[in-house]
């Protein structure tokens, strides 16, 4: 290994953090430095390409690219509060790749990482030829409802379940009875492997952003319009908890994701310029 790629290793490895639950993470202002960038807008955008590479290879974005809040100092002792992402391995590694590789720390760290890639290619095969037997099946969805079922008993028992209990149960019950086709889907996607429906704000978690609240609210109205628009009608709607309530919500099935995805860019690229 070269001098440069060393040093990115070891760089790389000096900014390591650790969680509360000692998961460890990165800091993408603190990558930012490390791999050459000066402005964070710049940065961003190759972290919003890495984002688009973790989802196009099966994982969800907001598990690897968790946003974050940093206090930096601005000057004569005051801070001020940032944007910022705790970044697992992987997402460093997508970062990296999709960097400029006119950039000499960019260019060893896309080296370093692909030298990571070959030794992983290498061991894991040979670890999981050792690996322990496969764990227990879950129970069945059938199972599952039977706990419920005998969970909500017992609630009653005890004097009933408050109004956020039971429309959590209500959605466990609801996701199960999908999950297993034990009665017809409310919205039909034709992947049972896809998830059946999708309300406002975990779409957005989904793709990797931060919504406030009022840019919730515009890209309901957005989508809500571009629904009427494109399907001739109003979007389905389902009870949901929402600031200490339950409200009726819009959400949209998988087959109403290019809409849902459509008002969410719209919003949130306004917002950001």
């Amino acid at each position: 290994m070269s001098n440069i790629v060393e040093q990115s290793q070891q760089i790389f490895e000096d900014l390591k953090r650790y969680t509360a639950d000692s998961q460890e993470y990165w800091s993408a202002r603190d990558l930012k430095t490390a791999l050459g960038y000066q402005e964070w807008r710049k940065f961003e955008g190759v972290i919003k390409k890495a984002k688009a590479a973790c989802l196009n290879s099966g994982y969800a974005p907001e598990n690897h690219f968790v946003g974050a809040d940093k206090m930096v100092e601005i000057g004569s002792g005051t801070e001020r509060e940032v944007d910022d992402y705790h970044l697992t391995r992987y997402a460093c590694y997508l970062v990296s790749m999709n960097g400029d590789p006119r950039k000499p720390k960019i260019a060893a760290a896309q080296t370093y990482f692909a030298l990571k890639a070959r030794e992983a290619e290498v061991v894991i095969p040979a670890m999981q030829q050792q690996a322990p037997p496969p764990a227990a099946a879950l129970p069945s969805a059938e199972q599952r409802l039977k706990t419920i079922e005998l969970g909500m008993s017992l609630l009653d028992r005890l004097g009933g379940a408050d109004d956020r209990t039971k429309l959590a149960l209500k959605d466990v019950v609801r996701n199960l009875l999908l999950e297993d086709k034990l009665k017809q889907p409310l919205l039909s996607s034709g992947e049972a492997t896809e998830r059946l429906e999708w309300n406002i704000s975990d779409r957005v978690l989904h793709l990797g952003y931060r919504a406030k609240p009022g840019e919730l609210t515009k890209i309901g109205k957005v989508a809500a319009q571009l629904y009427r628009e494109q399907r001739g009608g109003e979007p389905p709607k389902r009870e949901q908890y929402v600031g200490g309530t339950t409200r009726m919500v819009n959400c949209y099935g998988s087959g109403d994701l290019d809409i849902l995805d459509e008002a969410i860019t719209r919003v949130l690229a306004v917002a950001a310029g």
